[in-house]
């Protein structure tokens, strides 16, 4: 979707950003109805990585939304479905009702339980029982018996006990799916004991971390040869491809250095098919490879690499992002700054690349990225170089407004760096220590930060 501009209200509450937060809540009436159209056309650029139920679950209930029209849209999956499980585990009653009688909007309820399985407010009380009675009749009805196994798993014991209604089949499946995620993986014999050969295909499976460190042990010549063929042995899994190019480029081995160039410069590899799919791997652990070896080496030649773009600028990225060094400093500052304009989610790289340089000079293109980008992974990166400089008021702004920000990270940078002296920043540091839905690390840090003010005062 086309966000509005950055320095509007809405463009704001698109992007999570706490100024939008603060500019909803100055104005209920003129703003309640932009939060919805967010809630319903989900702003996202990726699903996974950005949070915004939370927020707009907070707003939706702050602002008094009457809530039917996420109701009517959460027949379908979607941020609808996820701010309305939030609303229900903080108790709003329009939310709640989903669950005391599902019968009305059957679909979403059991959309809404499905999401709340996962929730830290999760709970089987009595309160909860006919919806949970009815999402699987639902499950069985489309022969479904087991989905989200981990999360079901993890709370079997109080479903368990909660569910005398739910049907046999449904029960015995459960119970044996949970059993197999609960199954601990074989303990590996004596790993020294192992060839090399050995350790890579146990690389590939259960035993992967264990076998790994012992790999990282072998760099003799043999071993280095076996580990550079097996990266280019087409059936071998991608986490053994991936471990074999960690181990290698970890020795400083430049072996495959010319190869990972010529597959980084390919542009046939994102295509659909299972040849491409396997050279897709194969790409995917030359990029492990480039990044362990010593930057020394690699510094010089990603330089060259960058302008080139596609997988080398990729590739070339993830170095800068953990050796950048201040000559670099210019030239990522630029292109971050063109990015800032746009999602900037092409430029994480680098501005992790400005934030591990640190210099002050960098802070102006970073508070472009935080205001501006739709990509809030993109601002919650360039955050945490904010937060480096908090003596500085332009930081200071950004930080006390990241405390109503969607993202954890964002908020957790806010209850570390943000000053304090505003009642208002205070306020908001103790509601997110006592909230229990706020995400443990946030908790923590806020809690943490009361306690350092406390004996300041």
């Amino acid at each position: 979707m086309k966000h509005a501009p950055f320095d509007s209200r809405l463009g704001q509450l698109q992007r999570g950003l706490g100024q939008g937060f603060l500019a909803a809540l100055a104005e209920p009436d003129a703003a309640g109805e932009e939060v919805l159209q967010c809630i319903l056309r989900d702003p996202r650029l990726d699903a996974q990585i950005e949070r915004r139920e939370a927020y707009y679950a907070e707003l939706a209930q702050a602002l008094h939304l009457d809530l039917a029209p996420l109701v009517a849209a959460a027949d379908e999956a979607g941020l609808a479905v996820g701010v309305l499980a939030e609303l229900a585990a903080r108790r709003h009653p329009q939310a709640l009702a989903l669950l005391v009688d599902p019968e009305p909007h059957p679909e979403a309820s059991a959309a809404v339980l499905e999401e709340l399985r996962g929730h830290p407010e999760w709970d089987a009380a009595g309160l909860r029982l006919p919806a949970v009675a009815h999402l699987a009749d639902a499950l069985a009805a489309r022969d479904d018996l087991i989905f989200d196994v981990e999360v079901y798993a993890a709370f079997w014991e109080p479903w368990r006990a909660a569910l005398p209604v739910v049907e046999e089949a449904f029960v015995e499946a459960a119970a044996r799916a949970a059993a197999e995620v609960l199954h601990a993986p074989s303990p590996l014999r004596d790993p020294r004991a192992l060839s090399t050969v050995e350790l890579l295909v146990e690389a590939g499976g259960e035993n992967s971390n264990v076998a790994s460190a012992e790999l990282q042990q072998r760099a003799s010549e043999s071993d280095r040869a076996i580990l550079a063929e097996w990266i280019a042995r087409a059936e071998v899994r991608p986490c053994a491809m991936a471990v074999a190019a960690k181990a290698l480029g970890s020795f400083g081995d430049l072996r495959l250095l010319a190869a990972a160039e010529a597959i980084f410069a390919r542009t046939d590899l994102d295509v659909f098919g299972a040849a491409t799919a396997v050279e897709r791997q194969r790409r995917a652990a030359y990029h492990h490879y480039v990044r362990a070896l010593p930057a020394a080496v690699t510094l010089p030649i990603v330089r060259l690499w960058w302008p080139r773009g596609g997988q080398l600028r990729i590739a070339a990225g993830h170095v800068f992002a953990e050796h950048a060094e201040p000559q670099d400093r210019a030239w990522l500052e630029e292109f971050v700054q063109r990015a800032a304009g746009r999602s900037s989610s092409d430029a994480v790289s680098e501005i992790d690349a400005l934030v591990r340089i640190g210099d002050v000079r960098s802070l102006p293109v970073l508070l472009m990225v935080v205001e501006q980008a739709t990509y809030s992974w993109a601002r919650t990166r360039a955050l945490r170089g904010v937060a480096a400089h908090p003596a500085d008021p332009r930081a200071q702004a950004a930080l006390a407004a990241a405390l109503w920000d969607s993202e954890d990270d964002a908020r957790e940078l806010g209850c570390r760096h943000a000053e304090l002296a505003s009642p208002r920043a205070r306020a908001r540091v103790a509601q997110l220590a006592a909230m229990p839905l706020v995400d443990a690390s946030v908790r923590e840090a806020a809690s943490a930060r009361l306690a350092v003010d406390a004996v300041r005062d």
